[in-house]
């Protein structure tokens, strides 16, 4: 394993002692797993089983960790636009679903398939995948939402903690260095070249609007900590903007000094475009 990502043994051990013996997310448990960045093939750190894990299945997303940090934080997401998943047919009930919610979360079958349509079928933590499974706070035994089985597990990786996600986020970041400035160098480019730049994004953004819904926003539900905002997910960026630096023109949710991810699902400046984005002026308090 150590000799697949280019580091000797003693290049490990150095490394896990500059880190204190443990896990450079988490900080709670020893590092066991070397930790590489799947773009550059970087080294980035040694991680726990767990932390490692919840890495892969938000797939290092800088995006889709802040959306589950501030899942944790009491603070889902609503987006404008959506991409409607085709329509669930119900299909046939196991007679045990009922007394399984019943026992674990009790809940109704009913009661999940309204929750799921609260959604327009969709996980409110990356609005991409159907919801799978019934989240809850393993605190207060409290249900939540319903997550697709990516982002459930990934939060449950990272030990249901809102502050252990931050760290994640903050340790990916990291180790993207200033990739994203390098990549946005200014360039210079002909009239004919920028008019063709321009038709591009214009058919990109077209072809965006006709696949997606607009859904309008809701309040989160009654007792949440959420706040209704006009917000979505930039999926695949890899980078949060500033409002409309991704070029799609749309809002930057409120509430929330920090630049934000697009506000819009697939965005063309940001998805569709797979046009990079600079990270600038932007700090952030890692909990813990």
């Amino acid at each position: 394993m150590k000799r697949r990502y280019g580091i000797t043994e003693d290049g490990f051990e150095r490394m896990l002692a500059q880190q204190g013996g443990l896990c450079a997310v988490c900080r709670t448990v020893p590092g066991t797993f070397v930790d590489h960045c799947h773009r550059t093939g970087a080294v980035r750190g040694i991680l726990c089983f767990n932390c490692d894990n919840g890495l892969g299945h938000f797939g290092d997303n800088l995006v889709l960790l802040e959306l589950a940090a501030l899942y944790l934080d009491g603070e889902v997401l609503w987006p404008e636009f959506v991409v409607l998943p085709e329509q669930r047919d119900g299909g046939v009930v196991p007679p045990t679903r009922g007394h399984h919610l019943g026992q674990r979360y009790q809940v109704r079958h009913e009661d999940v398939e309204r929750m799921v349509a609260a959604q327009r079928g969709l996980c409110v933590v990356c609005w991409d995948r159907p919801p799978e499974h019934v989240d809850h706070c393993h605190r207060t035994g409290e249900v939540r939402y319903a997550l697709c089985l990516p982002c459930n597990t990934g939060i449950g990786r990272f030990r249901d903690d809102a502050a252990v996600v931050w760290r994640a986020l903050a340790y990916v970041e990291a180790g993207a260095g200033d990739v994203g400035e390098a990549l946005v160098a200014e360039a210079e480019v002909s009239d004919a070249e920028l008019e063709a730049l321009v038709r591009a994004e214009e058919e990109l953004r077209s072809e965006f609007y006709r696949q997606v819904t607009r859904v309008g926003w809701r309040p989160a539900r009654a007792g949440r900590g959420g706040r209704a905002v006009r917000a979505g997910v930039a999926r695949g960026c890899g980078a949060r903007t500033r409002v409309g630096a991704c070029g799609c023109g749309a809002e930057e949710f409120s509430g929330r000094s920090s630049p934000a991810a697009c506000p819009v699902p697939r965005c063309p400046g940001g998805v569709l475009g797979r046009r990079p984005v600079a990270r600038r002026g932007r700090t952030m308090t890692v909990p813990g």
